[in-house]
């Protein structure tokens, strides 16, 4: 099984806090055959120090730079970069099983599939397990059923660094260049290419949260990405999969409320704050036509109909109730 090279690209960005642990669960995972690379995206703390160090001790390692252009433009030079058969991602201040690798790479090659996912720990800053965010144990053999549970968001995550994908159906596919789900986005171009997929219970990877304040926020245009996204995305498959119009619809509308709370909170002038918010309600009635109740229920939240209802009607109430 060692034969087979996985390459893990790890985007860093003023992380040194948490580098060394996410490297040392790398350097110690009991599949060897790996390919490290460490895209550092402009930090200005220690963080492109600590990855040079790694790399002179280890030289699965290779450390590659660049200015500060985000998350996704560093996956994507890592992606330049892979000689794996299999590749994966990390985040720098994550962290996963020792066993992750081997594990995942093991029922790739059993089951030959395209790509495989794990269960996912949510920690606390101290590592302490917040919350576990568990699937069940299943495979998918066909196109259809791969992308049919991705959209109504049945025993997945949005994830991308809890996968592992064969090179051949990422190869073509990049990240879109956006500050926000650019997770989402990635996964769907990818599945598009997959016909077989493998879902493990087991939690593989640790997600270490980092709490906000909820008050006195500043604000971010780039976080509209993720509506921004979610329109993509019903655009990109509504002509392959018109049946799953209704639940692209439901994130798009579930990314709309989010935001619109975000910027409902956020220190901004008052036109700009206005403005934001008229065109995400003009968004939300827009798509709120393309939800059925269908759709709802096979996705199990048909109790959201009357949160839509009441945000499309007093989005502005809504907010203060909620």
């Amino acid at each position: 099984m060692n034969n087979f090279l996985v390459s893990i690209i790890v985007p860093v960005y003023n992380s040194s806090k948490h580098l060394l642990k996410c490297m040392d669960s790398l350097r110690f995972q009991t599949y060897e055959n790996c390919q490290f690379i460490l895209v550092d995206d402009g930090s200005t703390d220690e963080s492109l120090k600590i990855c040079l160090e790694q790399q002179n001790k280890d030289k699965r390692f290779n450390t590659i730079t660049q200015s500060n252009q985000g998350v996704a433009a560093a996956r994507n030079l890592g992606l330049d970069y892979a000689r794996g058969d299999f590749v994966g991602f990390v985040d720098s201040d994550d962290f996963i099983d020792l066993r992750m690798i081997e594990k995942m790479v093991s029922s790739l090659l059993l089951h030959t599939a395209d790509f495989v996912e794990c269960s996912v720990n949510l920690l606390n800053e101290d590592f302490s397990v917040r919350a576990s965010q568990i699937l069940s144990d299943s495979v998918l053999t066909s196109n259809d059923a791969i992308v049919k549970g991705y959209a109504m968001q049945q025993n997945v995550l949005n994830y991308t660094c809890n996968k592992i994908f064969r090179s051949k159906v990422i190869e073509d596919v990049r990240f879109p260049i956006r500050r926000a789900s650019e997770d989402y986005s990635f996964n769907v171009a990818v599945l598009n290419q997959c016909h077989k997929s493998i879902t493990l219970s087991e939690p593989l990877y640790n997600y270490v949260l980092h709490p906000e304040s909820a008050t006195g926020k500043s604000f971010h245009i780039g976080r509209l990405d993720s509506v921004t996204c979610g329109i993509d995305v019903l655009n990109l498959q509504k002509e392959r999969f018109p049946s799953l119009i209704p639940y692209y619809a439901i994130y798009i509308l579930e990314k709309i409320m989010v935001e619109f709370m975000y910027v409902h909170s956020s220190v901004i002038s008052r036109d700009l704050k206005k403005s934001i918010k008229s065109d995400l309600i003009s968004k939300f009635r827009l798509y709120f036509s393309f939800v059925t109740q269908e759709a709802l229920s096979k996705a199990n939240i048909t109790y959201r109909y009357k949160h839509y209802m009441f945000f499309r009607l007093l989005p502005i109430l809504y907010v203060r109730i909620f």
